[in-house]
């Protein structure tokens, strides 16, 4: 089984290199990497062949081309915005929102290197007619750290149609950055996960959230901890177990109420385990699953949570994200999500290259309506989610 899940991580961590470029030059680019060339006039012939359309959706592909900080945001520029919105008015004209897919995976971004990233998915959300968000975002091996998990919680707050994938592995977060990203999920403005699948309407589905091989030292008390708090439903799945995943849900799955927000595929798998064990919960001692920090991360991660969500917002809510009124100890409706009033804009000068977002902190609280839910119990740890 280990040797099969290994397989599939691999297969999928390392992206499906299949499928022809799109124009010839693009294979010459992708051989000697974009890092030589950036600063040498006219890139747009040369950003062209990043871009690439597949199923009739659009992705930019920069996977390992040796991009840092300072080269991202040389690539990054206007030709590019109007690049990729000239390409998705192309292929559908008459969408009310459009969505492409990124992979910069492999790449030396760091924490600012996320935050020149986030900017940018920023302004074609913001400035763009129709909108255009971010469906799936590959950026494992890229030294992220908690400071580039923070800014992608931003992009988690603001975006107004599901991220649906979000590959982070091999980037040292620790604790307290994978509790504030799954964390984000529950506060989203614009309460969008869970969210219809697109290949199957009928069902609702969570973002696939990638956080394995990091720098978590206690994933199972982590999980534990978020869980008591509440604020986001979520499930851990195992290398074997195949009901939930990118596109796939459940049978069960067929009303928001009881969907989880993210799906976390072996997180127990991280950097720091103990010598001589293999993957996933085997590898923690009892005294790693119970540990009583984990209660204070997750506190410190909810409270940046609302923090950035505030601040961004024309009103203070007044109201902690995952706090006591948001429990499930609450007296409120079963089966309902109970939302806080909605903040209006604040109108605030904007100078070039800042963006002004207003979010607001989703005060949602969650109670199955179904009893037969595999999610009913979610204070507590889901004994079926342990590595095989």
């Amino acid at each position: 089984v280990d040797g099969l899940g290994e397989l599939e991580e691999e297969a999928e961590e390392e992206g499906n290199e299949t499928g022809e470029m799109e124009e010839k030059g693009s294979r010459q680019t992708r051989r000697r990497g974009l890092a030589p060339i950036l600063g040498r006039g006219d890139i747009s012939e040369t950003l062209a062949g990043f871009l690439h359309v597949r199923s009739n959706e659009l992705s930019l592909d920069l996977k390992k081309q040796g991009l840092g900080c300072e080269q991202l945001r040389q690539l990054l520029c206007v030709e590019l915005l109007q690049m990729i919105q000239r390409r998705l008015r192309s292929l559908k004209p008459h969408a009310d929102f459009h969505y492409f897919s990124v992979d910069m995976s492999d790449n030396e971004l760091g924490p600012e290197g996320a935050a020149v990233l986030v900017a940018f998915f920023r302004r074609l959300h913001d400035d763009c007619t129709p909108r255009v968000g971010v469906k799936a975002l590959r950026l494992y091996r890229n030294k992220l750290g908690d400071g580039g998990a923070r800014h992608l919680v931003e992009l988690i707050l603001c975006q107004a149609r599901p991220l649906t994938e979000l590959h982070l592995s091999h980037n040292g977060i620790t604790g307290l950055g994978a509790a504030m990203l799954v964390m984000a999920f529950g506060a989203s403005k614009h309460k969008g996960y869970p969210f219809r699948l697109f290949n199957r309407t009928t069902h609702f589905g969570a973002c696939w959230v990638r956080l394995e091989r990091n720098d978590v030292e206690h994933p199972d008390a982590l999980l534990a901890a978020i869980k008591a708090r509440g604020g986001v439903r979520l499930v851990q799945t195992t290398w074997t177990q195949r009901e939930w995943g990118p596109g796939r849900a459940p049978e069960w799955s067929t009303s928001p109420e009881n969907a989880p927000q993210v799906i976390l595929p072996v997180f127990t798998t991280q950097a720091k385990m103990q010598k001589g064990c293999s993957k996933g919960t085997k590898g923690w001692s009892k005294r790693d699953r119970e540990d009583p920090t984990s209660r204070a991360i997750v506190e410190q991660a909810a409270s940046t949570v609302a923090d950035l969500a505030a601040a961004e917002s024309s009103q203070p809510t007044g109201v902690e994200f995952g706090d006591g009124r948001n429990s499930r100890s609450s007296r409120r409706p079963s089966g309902s999500l109970q939302t806080g009033e909605a903040a209006d804009k604040e109108a605030k000068p904007r100078g070039k290259g800042q963006l002004t977002w207003q979010v607001k902190t989703s005060n949602a609280t969650w109670k199955p309506s179904v009893p037969e839910s595999p999610l009913k119990n979610q204070q507590t740890e889901e004994p079926g989610q342990q590595e095989p």
